[in-house]
């Protein structure tokens, strides 16, 4: 699968075939990118993708949450419940 990459916006767009072969009359202000996705390593994993101009490539990867804050303000509660 590939995508379009405008150089001066720096703004990713759909390819506009479906079949991946070249496109004719392409804006030279467009690079043409190979789109890598990659599975979810898990329900919570966040997607993120970073522009590769080097390998021409539209990877994705995954981060997990940061669920400290939110376990700190679970305990901050229960702590609060029993003072109560």
């Amino acid at each position: 699968m590939k995508v379009l990459y405008n150089t001066e916006s720096q703004a990713v767009s759909a390819y506009p075939r479906s079949d991946d072969e070249p496109v004719v009359g392409l804006d030279p202000v467009y690079l043409v990118l190979n789109k890598i996705e990659a599975p979810a390593p898990s329900p919570t994993a966040v997607p993120t993708w970073e522009v590769d101009l080097d390998a021409l490539e539209y990877r994705q990867f995954w981060t997990e949450p940061d669920f400290s804050f939110f376990n700190l303000l679970c305990r901050l509660q229960q702590r609060q419940k029993l003072l109560v």
